[in-house]
């Protein structure tokens, strides 16, 4: 089974990002992001595994060495042909994090979604519409495109989360 590990975000930028996911989805038509209840984050590692259980062990085990961090999304961007998504500015944060969770977590479970999420094959994003046509897609980002200015926030949780469907398995706060 594919399992993700996500950044989720103080309740500002939480709320800022979920706003444009659901103005996005009322003017184009793809609620999947609505419906599914996916809540805004960037994956920072994508995991193959038998065993969710493990997976959480292996989190707890350092996840008390994990610290709160600054993310700035500055950009608009496009997995074409069907994902909109925000881009944060890639810091030494989000990288160390990245580089960090997969070092550990590929000692458990092998990487998965073809490797996209590891360290320098890894583009982070916050996805804000997915599954869309190519109509969809030009009205989402158009409605992106009006409401979106760069902003900063801070990722303060993370998070396991199993893949397709979305359902969370376990959160940890980070530290100051």
């Amino acid at each position: 089974m594919n399992y993700a590990v996500v950044l989720y975000f103080d309740d500002v930028s939480n709320n800022k990002i979920q706003s444009l996911i659901n103005n996005t989805a009322a003017n184009c038509g793809n609620e999947y992001m609505v419906k599914t209840d996916i809540p805004p984050h960037i994956t920072i590692s994508s995991i193959m595994s038998d065993n969710d259980d493990l997976l959480i062990e292996a989190i707890d085990a350092f996840a008390d060495r994990l610290t709160k961090g600054e993310i700035f999304w500055a950009s608009i961007g496009v997995f074409n042909p069907n994902v909109l998504f925000l881009s944060p500015i890639m810091n030494e944060y989000l990288l160390d994090l990245c580089k960090f969770v997969n070092r550990q977590l590929l000692k458990v479970g092998e990487a998965g979604d073809n490797g996209f999420y590891l360290p320098y094959q890894w583009m982070p994003h916050t996805t804000i519409a997915t599954k869309l046509s190519e109509a969809e897609l030009s009205k989402a980002f158009e409605t992106v495109k009006n409401e979106f200015k760069g902003f900063g926030g801070i990722a303060d949780k993370i998070a396991l989360a199993q893949c397709n469907p979305y359902k969370e398995i376990k959160i940890w706060e980070l530290k100051k």
